[in-house]
């Protein structure tokens, strides 16, 4: 969304709040394609001379798959930031700036949807789960174990270490 700030940079501390919904594209995170509800936007704009100080609250939920059975997990987003916004210098493009944590803009007009899309995919777990106890599926057969055993004999522990094993053995 492109908000135009002509009028709220010229006065410091002018404010100005916007209420919003934005659809996002899915997001392709390792392997895994990520949807997005679309977010609930209320940002407030808070001119401070030099900078935008642009103040989000985003709500949304994120459709991504179970880490350990593959099932649909859907993943409640609330999440609070605020990014600081600069007239780009002339002699530069619109960019961001690495070592200030500042994004310039050009012709009076604030672009938010690349901070938002950035933020919502910094709020993603790593590892979700349908289930704190989910037990995931068999890696021998692939069988979903929250619905019972497969009868898979499986070995625990990792073969490499047995040499450990028998240290302990002898102790």
């Amino acid at each position: 969304m492109k908000i135009d700030i002509t009028e709220l940079k010229r006065t410091l501390g002018r404010e100005a709040t916007y209420d919003f919904s934005e659809a996002m594209k899915p997001v392709e995170l390792e392997g895994e394609t990520v949807t997005y509800d679309s977010p609930r936007v209320h940002l407030r704009l808070v001119s401070t001379g030099e900078t935008i100080e642009a103040h989000f609250d985003v709500t949304s939920s994120a459709h991504m798959l179970c880490s350990r059975c593959l099932k649909p997990v859907v993943v409640p987003i609330h999440t609070e930031f605020m990014v600081l916004y600069q007239q780009a210098p002339a002699q530069s493009s619109t960019s961001a700036s690495d070592e200030d944590d500042v994004v310039f803009y050009s012709e009076d007009l604030i672009d938010v949807s690349e901070d938002l899309r950035q933020h919502l995919i910094l709020e993603l777990p790593m590892k979700p789960v349908c289930d704190p106890d989910c037990k995931g599926l068999c890696p021998i057969c692939g069988k979903d174990l929250n619905y019972g055993e497969c009868g898979c004999v499986r070995t625990h522990g990792d073969p490499r270490m047995s040499v450990l094993k028998d240290l302990l053995k002898r102790q």
